[in-house]
C-alpha cells in the first residue's frame, strides 16, 4: 500500500475524497520543499483520486482496513523473531 492508498482509508467510509477536503491545507503546507504543486488544484486532485480509485480496483472500506491491518500484523510479527542486538548494529545473517 502506497502513500495514496494510506490517504484513501485515513479519509474513512468518505475515502480519498473525504481526506482531501479535510487535509489539503495541512498536506500542501508540508509538500511546500517539493516545488510547486498546488494540491487545491482540482486537475491535481482529480489525478490523485483516479489514480488511488485505480489502486483501490473496487474494493470496500472494510477490506482494505483489513488488508492494511493484516500487512501491519504480519510486519509486527516477522520482527518479533528477530535476533535483537545490544549494540544497534546490524545483525549478522551469514550464520
Amino acid at each position: 500500500m502506497g502513500p495514496n492508498l494510506i490517504y484513501h482509508l485515513g479519509g474513512g467510509p468518505g475515502g480519498i475524497h473525504h481526506f482531501l477536503e479535510h487535509f489539503t491545507g495541512s498536506m500542501t503546507s508540508y509538500w511546500d520543499d517539493l516545488g510547486s504543486p498546488d494540491l487545491a488544484s482540482p486537475e491535481l486532485q482529480k489525478k490523485i483520486v483516479d489514480g488511488v480509485l485505480e489502486e483501490v480496483d473496487g474494493r470496500s472500506f472494510e477490506a482494505l482496513s483489513l488488508e492494511r491491518d493484516n500487512l501491519i500484523m504480519g510486519l509486527l510479527e516477522l520482527i518479533s523473531h528477530r535476533p535483537k542486538s545490544g549494540t544497534g548494529g546490524s545483525v549478522r545473517t551469514d550464520g
